[in-house]
């Protein structure tokens, strides 16, 4: 039968196969050679590699463990009895022995004997895990290290796929976890930094409202979008509360003012920014209804703040603490026309010359490290189309998100 696979990157068949007669799904063992990696590097082991994966990075070095569209799967890889498998690993002289792959997580509920039996032997055991696999609560408890490599955009494996908050979550709280990033260049360090801020708190969709996050540029339609999504909704039953950054809270009103004013130092433009929205935390939890329209929310804050100096890694930093939307509709227009709808209009800093020149390609930057990062729900509608038509993508994205928030009623 031909070991079939839906994408390069799925487990498959075989592996289904191999936990269900209680063998490992083996691509190779070997040693005693060096751990390269992790707080063990430079000790000798014995190396367990598994077969399967459920990604595909670009880089891998052992895609043979999964990739059929190089390999034949079924050739470069055996199943192996526990028998055999722990003869070949007490053959290997060394105190280490390294869980690898592939994915050994997708294998998880036959290694637990593996590492009680290497425990027996005073062999300490490290399993080597790409941190999308959720870890049971046996191989959690298990004598052994978790070397976490959380994948960055560099894999090419989208967001959604790479990233588990579960996972992520379940690994932390073992406090056996060690995390570690494949760089390839400069540009990786900020996708790194980022995933280093939220690795132990990927998910800030907080139970609650839907929270809905209107973005763009000035001039997009973001108040005329979020009224008449407001009053869909509404006929449909749906009970829609509106916000707006910054807010009518106390540090929303102050950064309104000083921001209509002269010259202010960027710096504590942009912590009142995010300390209006700290303050704001409660009432977006607590607000009675379904669903919450925000007219600007985080993303503008990462854009705006960029384009006056602010890092958009400092600021991400500020907001660590905050509720990220479950999702953004950003309203993608030339400046051209936004400017053009404005008319020349400049009612604060932000719609002056210098900043608000900077601001489409800040934006553009803010939504590369939330996607990269922090695995945001992004839809980008076309706003230089008619209103009916954006308010009809706005429904159109929406309709999932709605279908799955328990409470909300269908329309």
């Amino acid at each position: 039968m031909p070991d079939l696979l839906p994408h390069p990157g799925s487990p498959g068949r075989a592996a289904s196969r191999a936990r269900a007669d209680g063998r490992l799904l083996v691509a190779e063992i070997f040693g005693p050679t060096f751990q390269g990696e992790g707080p063990s590097a430079g000790r000798l082991a014995a190396f367990v590699r598994l077969s399967r994966c459920q990604l595909s990075c670009v880089w891998c070095d052992t895609p043979y463990t999964w990739d059929r569209t190089r390999y034949a799967l079924r050739a470069e890889s055996r199943r192996m009895s526990q028998a055999e498998v722990w003869q070949a690993v007490e053959a290997i002289d060394a105190g280490l022995v390294v869980i690898t792959g592939g994915e050994p997580l997708l294998q998880q509920d036959r290694l637990v004997w593996l590492a009680g039996m290497c425990r027996a032997a005073g062999r300490w055991t490290e399993i080597e895990t790409n941190g999308a696999v959720v870890p049971s609560r046996a191989i959690a408890g298990a004598n052994c290290r978790f070397n976490v490599s959380l994948k960055l955009a560099n894999s090419g494996v989208p967001a959604r796929r790479r990233l588990r908050p579960d996972a992520i979550r379940a690994l932390a709280s073992t406090g056996k976890a060690v995390w570690k990033f494949v760089v390839t260049g400069p540009a990786d360090l900020d996708d790194c930094c980022g995933r280093t801020l939220v690795a132990g708190d990927l998910d800030r969709r907080a139970p609650g409202p839907v929270l809905v996050a209107i973005e763009g540029i000035d001039g997009s339609g973001k108040t005329t979008l979020a009224a008449a999504l407001a009053a869909g909704l509404a006929r449909r039953g749906i009970r829609v509360t509106g916000h707006r950054e910054p807010s009518d809270g106390p540090a929303g009103r102050l950064l309104r003012s000083l921001s209509r004013g002269g010259d202010r130092h960027p710096v504590m433009l942009a912590l009142l920014s995010a300390a209006d929205r700290y303050d704001q935390q409660a009432r977006l939890a607590d607000q009675g209804c379904d669903l919450v329209i925000s007219d600007r929310y985080y993303l503008s804050g990462l854009a705006y703040h960029a384009a006056d100096g602010i890092g958009q890694l400092l600021y991400q930093r500020l907001n660590a603490g905050v509720r990220r939307p479950d999702l953004y509709l950003f309203l993608h227009l030339d400046p051209a026309i936004a400017a053009a709808r404005l008319g020349g209009r400049v009612r604060d800093r932000w719609e002056r010359g210098g900043i608000a020149a900077r601001v489409p390609q800040s934006y553009q930057a803010a939504l590369h490290l939330v996607e990269a990062t922090e695995d945001a729900e992004v839809t980008r509608l076309d706003a230089a189309r008619a209103p009916q038509d954006v308010l009809a993508q706005a429904l159109t994205a929406l309709a999932p998100l709605l279908a799955e928030h328990e409470g909300v009623p269908r329309g």
